[in-house]
C-alpha cells in the first residue's frame, strides 16, 4: 500500500496521464461486481457524486489511518 517504488505505481501513473491528456474521454463506464441489484438487470447510475461505503473488515489495523486520513481530510 502506497509503495511508490513498486513498478505498477509508475505504470498506473502513465496510464492515467494517457487517459486524461491524450484520450480525454467524455465519459467513463465502470463495471463492478460490488453492487447489489436485481438478478438479470442492468442498472445505470447517472449521479455525479456518490457517497462511499468504507469496509475495513480484514485490513490490518495499521492501514486504518491511511484510509481515515482520506475520509476525514486529516
Amino acid at each position: 500500500m502506497e509503495d511508490t517504488n513498486h513498478k505498477a505505481y509508475a505504470k498506473l501513473q502513465e496510464i492515467g496521464r494517457e487517459i486524461t491528456q491524450q484520450v480525454q474521454p467524455k465519459a467513463v463506464v465502470v463495471f463492478s461486481a460490488h453492487w447489489e441489484g436485481y438478478r438479470d438487470t442492468i442498472e445505470v447510475n447517472t449521479a455525479e457524486n456518490m457517497g462511499l461505503i468504507y469496509d475495513f473488515y480484514g485490513f490490518p489495523v495499521s492501514f486504518f489511518p491511511l484510509f481515515l486520513s482520506n475520509i476525514l481530510g486529516i
